[in-house]
């Protein structure tokens, strides 16, 4: 599975220090500041870009499988393309959500990484064939339904489950995780990728194959809107 995330280290802490022993110490005191993880058995991988989502609540916002009371969940794709319209989705509400947006585009440094998950009890949300239901789990407003599935299969022992993405109309499928004892790997397969967010758009300029996706406001409007994420 594939996930975008903000690049990590001295790209995105480096304005702030002189050096790179004021870093270290940067670094350190920002893991100080978070939660303790929470055990998951002794071969989880406690890689830092696969722990991190595992360590709350207490959660500033809900997703659309879990609420803000829940433990945090490992949000993911099976391709390119299904992490960078959830990225570009995000990236615009972040936009939509400035008191004073800026007059130039917003740059930003981002990683897309692999990771190797296996698992005997999974679930494959985008096998279901009723036309009803398969509309709930793709809502692109309402997260009641799916908050609420989302408790239900994680109290079952469910750890990871697939679904269709709610923020493209192709069969994008993404991946939800609720522990980090199935991945099988550290994060590998690392792109750096440059995002530009404006007021109309988000572009993601991929840097191994040179390729630029560009995501129009538009795309993700309902009825006028841009819809707001979980709370």
């Amino acid at each position: 599975m594939l996930r975008l995330v903000q690049q990590q280290g001295i790209d995105s802490l480096g304005p702030l220090v002189d050096d790179l022993e004021q870093l270290a110490r940067l670094e350190a005191l920002v893991e100080t500041s978070k939660p303790r993880l929470q055990p998951s058995g002794s071969d989880a991988p406690s890689h830092p870009l696969l722990s991190t989502p595992f360590r709350y609540p207490p959660l500033r916002h809900g997703s659309r499988f879990g609420s803000r009371q829940t433990r945090g969940m490992f949000y993911g794709s099976r391709c390119r393309s299904g992490s960078l319209v959830e990225g570009a989705y995000y990236a615009l509400l972040f936009w939509e959500g400035l008191i004073d947006p800026p007059r130039a585009p917003i740059l930003r440094r981002q990683t897309l990484f692999s990771v190797v998950i296996q698992t005997r009890r999974g679930l494959q949300l985008q096998a279901i064939a009723d036309v009803a239901i398969q509309a709930a789990l793709r809502d692109p407003i309402h997260y009641e339904s799916t908050q609420l599935l989302g408790g239900w299969i994680r109290d079952r022992g469910v750890e990871v489950f697939e679904y269709l993405s709610a923020r493209s109309s192709e069969a994008l499928v993404q991946v939800g995780v609720f522990t980090p004892s199935v991945f099988q790997s550290t994060p590998f397969d690392q792109v750096d990728i440059t995002a530009e967010v404006t007021a109309d758009h988000t572009s993601f300029l991929c840097h191994d194959d040179n390729v630029l996706h560009r995501y129009p406001r538009a795309r993700f409007l309902i009825n006028g809107q841009l819809p707001n994420a979980a709370c």
